[in-house]
This record gives C-alpha cells, structure tokens and sequence, in this order.
C-alpha cells in the first residue's frame, strides 16, 4: 500500500527547496539542533534533580519515619517527641535527624532565598558518603 502522507517525490521536492536556500537550511536545522540539545538538557536535568535516586551504599535500608503525611510531604517529630522514641528504637543501627526549611540571607541590601537542612553530625556516617570539599561534621560541630 502506497503512504499517503510522504511520497518519495515529496522528500525529492523537499531537498531541492532546501538547495534553493542555503541560508535557510541553514538556520533551520540550527534551531531545530539547538531546540533539541535543550529540551535534552531540561530533560535530564529535571530527572536528576527529582527522580534519579541517590546514589548511596545500602541505600535501600535507609528508611524515613513521618509523624504523619501530607501531599508528597512527611511531616516531622517535635524534638521532644523523637527524644523519647529515640531511647527505644533498637532494631536501627544508626538514627539520623534532619529537617530543611528555606532560610533568607543577607548581604549588602540584597537577600537571597537558599535551601537549608539542619541534621546531626552523624549524617555523613549514616548515608555512608564522604565530604566533596573539607571535612564531614564532627561531634563538636553539633553543639
């Protein structure tokens, strides 16, 4: 059966059209390249900052425990809460605290909104990782 929607004459007329311009050829498959190395890039990009897991040894044991949940959200322990549960949690090996809130910081008139994550000294221990630059936190570090 013959393809309705592209005959070789169609794709034969197309070259020549293109051969006519090169300037237009020219820019088109500039835009089309540079529109597709983006939406590449945008792709990737969004994969990895949201679903590509991280990559962390024994990863799959680490587990999250929530008061409660919202839409996508754990929510947290009071502090005096998890002190008390804290004493009794004895099928863990570690136990690892944080919590992350935006913060604003200021400088010279100009406040810049920034990611924070507070956790325990014992983090870089848990998750099994190294410092990329300087030293992972120390005991001292928590008080």
């Amino acid at each position: 059966m013959k393809n309705l929607l592209f005959s070789k004459s169609d794709f034969k007329y197309t070259l020549r059209l293109l051969a006519k311009k090169p300037g237009f050829t020219l820019l088109s498959v500039i835009v089309l390249a540079g529109s597709l190395g983006l939406s590449i890039f945008t792709f990737t990009m969004s994969y990895t900052m949201a679903y590509k897991p991280l990559p962390l040894n024994n990863g799959e044991s680490i587990v999250e425990i929530c008061a409660g949940e919202t839409i996508n959200s754990c929510l947290g322990f009071k502090a005096f809460e998890f002190a008390e549960m804290r004493q009794d949690i004895t099928s863990l090996d570690n136990i690892g605290v944080y919590s992350s809130e935006d913060v604003y910081i200021e400088r010279q008139e100009l406040v810049t909104e920034v990611s924070a994550v507070y956790t325990e000294w014992t983090m870089f221990q848990l998750s099994e990782t190294n410092a990329l630059i300087g030293r992972t936190l120390q005991p001292f570090d928590h008080r």
